[in-house]
């Protein structure tokens, strides 16, 4: 409690001194006789903020200063309940909520403490990155990051003078002190889960001073280098020699590192800070004399069993040289001369020893695989590349055996560097050729030519033809940009119709309204190349596409047709491996023809305009089928539910998978099990891939267990049916993708197509249906088939139908009577008309009408009208045509004309998502929900294959108005400016302030300038409410700053001012 005036009310007559401001403090009479009682503030060890697990341990926390006896409350007992004893004071989670518990002293003085007890099933462990047991130097130091329990988390040391530690978020900081010893560092969560560090700092039981050098180092002069690591002891380390002009000696962190001068002798002293000491007698020799045992072989190589031998050499030492394996049949060897030969035997590993005749062991490590576990070595870069002095680009690698190697054959040229599976080639400032080599660890070479510079510097172009065609509003086209000068730019003579960009090699066309462009594309010495862009109506263009899936995998000496259309005809087809993967078309069929080895191909369909699709086909050995899983393109999960499990099958064993957000949802394979997990309420892209590469991709959203709808059916829980009925309903809710089964089939049968349940009753009896969503979660369906006559035969659908000639058959459902079923058309010539099962299939041959009927096996018959129209359908559309939004609104389209049903998809679901993948009706509609900044096309087609398209363009919404920082304190004594700054909200802002006496404040632009306010000072006079009032040693008082934007949004900011003594004497004006 505070009190600002009070004391100069009770002693106004023995002032003799005034600060200036009401609540100054040194208004206090000068010649007080005694000096004034300073009790310590009400405070407890418990957080203003508490969050525990329900069902967890109770939070032990202490009361202290105020006056006692103190005494606690709880706003929600079921939620948290209080008691205090002594200064004992404990707090125990109940029910999942939120409560205010209440601390009280004899004084009336109050702390409020809010507490959040959370479900415990949402929160994983408690750890941290940091070991159990870790070792620092004295002044040493580490940072380690801290994850799971409830945060926020807080750190204690037992022993600071041992160990000090901090937390800052999420990330744990201990150093050690200058006192040698031991100390156990805690680290506690919002729950009161904690986990113990043991940390042992300096010389307690230390590690004597070492390095990997032996004792006795030959080198050669004028070059020869060696470096060690040295460890134990007390950091840091130092190194000298004692014949500088012999070898020098120096550290880096903990490696030593030894350079040869002239030849003769000298000694290395390596010295830890305790002046621990290793000497190192190091011999520099000539060149001639001393060449240390060497050979050409990696320490680590794998072969392919039944592979080649690896031919390497030996060299220095001293010769003849021996070799043995210990174990040969996995890998053989022998020597002759200074040719080392390695032989892959059968799968396994081996060490093989290299020996020279002075007793210098080298020891390899032989690893030999089967052959059929690997594709081969590949990288992304061209054969043949050109780069810019200085230029420089990074490729992927695959297949082979890792770990990979590379080298340049002019490093003045080019020069090359492997980090993973990622190659990267640098040009130089000298111009010219290099041959970039990429080795796989068995051997296996690929060769890169690289050109850098003027040399036959090859002419700036792009894989553009020179007039290109797009579909106005949706047109978009891709092309390579090469030669020349890099970087590149482009530009466009008419932005309205096209625009263009350029990044790193890759040109961008996208079409705006109807009309014509020219699109010049430069490198940086002026070259340039014209493209003619012309934009026609999306009605008159329709995209190049093929009915090849974009990734295709075929087994060997295997091959598939599919079908071009849209774009301009004629088409061409070429591809990067021919003696791999051929291609062909006749006329609008394209024939993918594969070879008798295993490998990847990209196959290219090319227009008269050139515009491109790229096929990517894997060659199996195995003519696998091709990668499936059951999961559904769409998967929908709850944040924290079970994992949902789906079968994998085809393409090449083994299988793996990776989440694009692991944040939001993570993916494991067991054997052939897909197990995704739901982290965190967000999308994930789920990626299945098998041993060739080919790939399966489908999207998983996780949403908040709190808005989960429970899985249900509109299936009543008891069901009655006559033999041969057949009843559909809807499921819903839980987490898709769902499964139906009957327990006893020969009563009923039940299945299940996306959410429609279909129960089909075959004889008398009972059973039970069981319908699962993917987290196991049930609903059971009572079903009992009498021997009774079944209902009417009857037609799912109206009684007249209009399809038109050359569409898809129309399909209808067959319900009641006594199956099986038959159908006949009056007009054959104008309708045909088949049953299967219960589905009854329409097909338009000619323009015309004509009358189906119906049967069932008891003759029983119902009828349907069927008119055939031409297929000239209206055109179809969506309105509206294109729309922007924000992130999190959701936007209706409806569409018109067309032939139903229709097929909605968006090209990018991380930025829209849409309600519905299909549409029955004219008219239509659907809603897009928006989750991320950036565009995705909406594609419709309808049963006639009638396309339109559309973009939406999703951008953020103003953000949140916020001032930083939030809250802030300042002793009474500061009386310069400080600045908050604003963020978010809408411009103009405007701020107040809770008092005008100890705070004054303007805003410019963005920025808040706080002052003093009519006081000219900021020191303050903290007292109680006692009569006579007791002066509060180190109290506090807030000054509350509140900004107002445009709009009328609001945000504030803190200052705490507090009592810091300086206002008894000088140091408070």
């Amino acid at each position: 409690m505070r009190h600002l005036s009070g004391l100069f009310l009770v002693f106004a007559i023995t002032l003799l001194q005034a600060c200036g401001g009401a609540s100054n403090r040194d208004q206090i009479a000068a010649q007080t006789p005694t000096t004034p009682p300073a009790p310590t503030t009400l405070f407890t060890t418990a957080p203003s903020s508490v969050t525990f697990l329900s069902g967890a341990a109770s939070g032990a926390y202490t009361i202290s200063g105020g006056v006692a006896p103190y005494a606690a409350s709880s706003s929600n007992a079921a939620v948290a309940s209080v008691s205090v004893s002594g200064k004992a004071f404990t707090i125990a989670p109940g029910l999942v909520g939120s409560a205010t518990v209440l601390v009280i002293d004899s004084a009336g003085t109050k702390i409020e403490v809010a507490i959040t007890v959370g479900s415990s099933t949402q929160v994983s462990a408690l750890r941290t990155t940091a070991a159990s047991a870790i070792t620092l130097g004295n002044g040493g130091s580490g940072t380690y990051s801290i994850a799971g329990g409830v945060a926020p988390y807080v750190t204690s040391s037992s022993n600071t003078a041992v160990a000090s530690t901090g937390i800052s978020g999420t990330t744990l900081s201990i150093v050690g002190g200058q006192v040698a010893g031991t100390a156990q560092v805690l680290v506690i969560d919002a729950a009161g889960t904690q986990v113990v560090i043991s940390v042992t700092v300096g010389s307690v039981a230390a590690q004597a001073l070492f390095t990997s050098a032996p004792n006795t180092v030959t080198l050669s002069s004028g070059g020869g280098f060696a470096s060690f690591v040295v460890g134990g002891g007390m950091p840091s380390y130092a190194a000298s020699s004692s014949n500088t002009a012999v070898a020098s000696a120096s550290m880096s962190g903990t490696t030593l590192n030894i350079s040869a001068g002239a030849v003769g002798s000298a000694t290395i002293l390596v010295l830890d800070s305790l002046g621990a000491k290793v000497e190192i007698a190091l011999t520099v020799g000539s060149t001639a004399e001393v060449s240390p045992f060497r050979t050409t072989a990696p320490s680590s190589i794998t072969f392919l069993s039944g592979a080649a031998s690896g031919a390497y050499t030996l060299a220095g030492g001293v010769a003849p040289y021996a070799a043995s394996s210990s174990n040969a049949s996995v890998a053989s060897v022998s020597v002759a001369g200074n040719g080392l030969s390695i032989t892959p035997g059968a799968v396994g590993s081996t060490t093989v020893f290299l020996l020279d005749s002075a007793g210098t062991r080298i020891e390899l490590a032989i690893t030999v695989g089967s052959s059929t576990q690997v594709t081969p070595l590949r990288t992304t870069a061209a054969s043949a590349i050109t780069f810019g002095n200085g230029g420089s680009g990074t490729f992927a690698i695959a297949g082979g055996v890792s770990p990979y190697l590379t080298s340049s054959s002019n490093t003045a040229v080019a020069v090359s560097g492997i980090s993973g599976t990622t190659l990267s080639i640098v040009g130089g400032q000298v111009s010219g050729t290099a041959q970039i080599l990429v080795i796989d660890a068995t051997g296996t070479q690929l060769v890169i030519s690289v050109t850098v510079g003027s040399v036959a510097a090859q002419p700036l172009f792009t894989s553009a033809p020179s007039a290109v065609t797009l579909a106005s509003t949706v047109g978009f086209a891709r092309f390579t940009v090469g030669g020349g000068m890099p970087p590149y730019a482009a530009s466009t003579s008419n932005s309205a119709v096209a625009a263009a960009s350029v990044t790193g090699t890759s040109l961008s066309i996208a079409s705006g309204v109807v009309g014509s462009a020219t699109i010049l594309v430069l490198d940086s010495l002026g070259a340039k190349v014209e493209i003619a862009v012309t934009v026609g109506s999306a009605a008159e263009i329709t995209p190049l596409r093929t009915t090849a899936p974009s990734a295709l995998t075929l087994g060997t000496a295997q091959s598939a047709s599919y079908l071009i259309s849209g774009g301009t005809a004629p088409y061409l087809t070429s591809s990067n491996n021919p003696g791999l993967v051929a291609s062909t078309i006749a006329g609008n069929t394209l024939t993918i023809t594969s070879a008798l080895a295993a490998g990847t191909a990209q196959i290219l369909v090319i227009d008269a305009t050139g515009t491109q699709v790229v096929v990517t086909v894997t060659v199996s050995s195995t003519a696998a089928q091709p990668l499936f899983t059951s999961a559904p393109s769409s998967v929908s999960m709850a944040s924290g539910a079970a994992p949902a499990t789906f079968t994998i099958g085809g393409g090449v064993a083994p299988y793996t998978a990776s989440s694009s957000n692991v944040g939001n949802a993570t993916a494991t394979v067991a054997g052939t099990t897909l197990i995704v997990s739901s982290v965190s309420v967000g999308p994930a892209t789920i990626s299945l891939l098998d041993a060739v590469g080919a790939k399966v991709e489908f999207t998983v959203t996780v949403g908040s267990n709190t808005v989960a709808s429970p899985l249900r059916t509109d299936a009543p829980s008891a069901l009655t049916l006559a033999t041969g009925n057949v009843r559909v309903y809807t499921v819903a809710g839980g987490q898709g993708p769902y499964a139906a089964n009957s327990a006893n089939e020969a009563v009923a049968t039940a299945s299940l197509a996306g959410t429609t349940l279909t129960v089909t009753a075959i004889g008398t009896g009972t059973t039970q249906v069981l319908v699962l969503d993917a987290s196991g979660t049930q609903v059971l369906i009572g079903v009992t088939v009498g021997g009774t006559t079944p209902t009417a035969l009857f037609l799912a659908g109206p009684a007249s139908v209009t399809v038109s000639t050359g569409a898809a058959p129309a399909t209808y459902s067959i319900g009641g009577g006594t199956p099986p079923y038959s159908a006949q058309t009056s007009n054959a010539a104008v309708a045909s008309v088949s049953v299967t099962g219960a589905t009854l299939s329409v097909s338009g041959l000619s323009v015309g009408s004509a009358s189906v009927t119906i049967f069932d096996s008891t003759g029983a018959q119902v009828g349907l009208l069927v008119t055939v129209s031409a297929n000239s359908p209206v055109a179809l559309s969506a309105s509206p045509s294109g729309a922007s939004g924000n992130v999190g609104d959701v936007l209706t389209f409806t569409l018109h004309g067309g032939s139903p049903s229709y097929s909605m998809f968006s090209n990018n679901t991380s930025i829209a998502t849409l309600s519905a993948a299909t549409l029955g009706v004219d008219g239509g509609s659907f809603t897009a929900t928006l989750l991320n900044v950036g565009q995705s096309v909406i594609t419709v087609r309808d049963a006639l294959g009638q396309t339109t398209s559309f973009v939406i363009s999703v951008t953020s919404s103003t953000p949140q108005l916020r001032v930083s920082p939030s809250t802030f304190v300042v002793g009474e004594n500061e009386n310069s400016a400080i600045t908050l700054n604003i963020y978010g909200g809408t411009a103009p802002y405007r701020v107040l302030t809770s008092d005008l006496v100890k705070s004054s404040a303007t805003v410019t632009g963005s920025v808040v300038t706080t002052l003093p306010g009519t006081s000219t000072n900021r020191c303050i006079n903290p007292v109680t409410d006692a009569t006579p009032p007791v002066y509060i040693l180190g109290g506090t008082y807030d000054v509350t700053y509140t900004v107002i934007d445009s709009l009328g949004a609001s945000a504030t900011s803190v200052m705490t001012i507090r009592d810091n003594g300086a206002g008894l004497n000088t140091g408070c004006p």
